[in-house]
C-alpha cells in the first residue's frame, strides 16, 4: 500500500485497506475492538510515512493525523473503520505534489528564494514549506538536480556572494559577513577559509587597488 501512496493511486490503495481490514478483523478476536483498531492505525502511519516521503507537506500530514486519530476514538464498527481508512488515504494522497510542476521547476523557485533572502537564516524546512513538500523530499531533489545538498549549495552561494562583496572598497569584513547571512564575523571568516582556502582579511588585501 504504501507504494499506491506513493503512485497517488487511490483506488489500488483503497483495495488494498479493504483487504487488510478484512484480514485484520478476522484474525483478532471479534471482542477485542480496541486491538484490531491499533492495528490500522499501524498500516495508515506507515502510508503517512509514505506520503510524507513522497513530498506530502508536514502540516498537511500533521492536520490528517490529528484528525485521524480523533475519528478513531469514536469508530464503534468494521464498517466505519474501513470507511474512515479510506477517507484517511484520499486525505493523504491529495497532498502528495502531482507531476505537472516539474522538480526542475521546484528547485529553480528554491534557487531564487535562496538568492533572494541569502542575507537570513534560509532554511531547508521553510523552503520546503513554500514547496509544498517535506524537507527530505526537497533534498533529494537538490542532490539529483544540483549535485549539492540544500545546505552545501546555501553555502557556496553565500561565500561566492561574499566574494563578490569583498571587492567593495566600502565594505568590511563584519559588514560583508551579516551582507551574506553571518552574524558571526568569526563564524563566517572560518566557513570563507574551509571554502576557498584563505581568510576574507587576506582576500581582501589580495584584491588590486583600482585607481580612482
Amino acid at each position: 500500500m504504501a507504494f499506491q501512496v506513493q503512485a497517488r493511486d487511490l483506488e489500488g490503495a483503497e483495495q488494498s485497506i479493504f483487504h487488510l481490514v478484512e484480514y485484520i478483523c478476522n484474525n483478532q478476536s471479534s471482542d477485542n475492538f480496541d486491538e484490531i483498531k491499533l492495528r490500522i492505525i499501524q498500516v495508515l502511519t506507515i502510508a503517512s510515512r509514505s506520503a510524507y516521503n513522497a513530498g506530502g507537506n508536514p502540516n498537511n500530514l500533521f492536520r490528517i493525523n490529528l484528525y485521524f486519530i480523533k475519528k478513531m476514538l469514536m469508530i464503534r464498527s468494521k464498517t466505519e473503520l474501513l470507511s474512515l481508512a479510506k477517507n484517511i488515504l484520499k486525505k493523504l494522497i491529495s497532498i502528495i505534489p502531482e507531476k505537472n510542476i516539474t522538480n526542475k521547476a521546484k528547485i529553480n523557485t528554491a534557487l531564487q528564494y535562496i538568492r533572494e533572502h541569502c542575507t537570513s537564516n534560509v532554511s531547508r524546512n521553510v523552503v520546503s514549506d513554500i514547496l509544498g513538500c517535506s524537507p527530505s523530499h526537497l533534498s533529494r531533489l537538490f542532490s539529483e538536480i544540483t549535485g549539492h545538498t540544500f545546505k552545501e549549495f546555501v553555502l557556496k552561494y553565500r561565500m561566492e556572494k561574499a566574494k563578490e562583496l569583498l571587492h567593495n572598497v566600502h565594505l568590511n569584513i563584519i559588514e560583508v559577513a551579516y551582507e551574506v547571512g553571518y552574524n558571526d564575523p568569526n563564524y563566517f571568516t572560518s566557513a570563507f577559509k574551509r571554502t576557498f582556502g584563505i581568510t576574507p582579511s587576506l582576500f581582501k588585501k589580495s584584491i588590486p587597488i583600482k585607481p580612482d
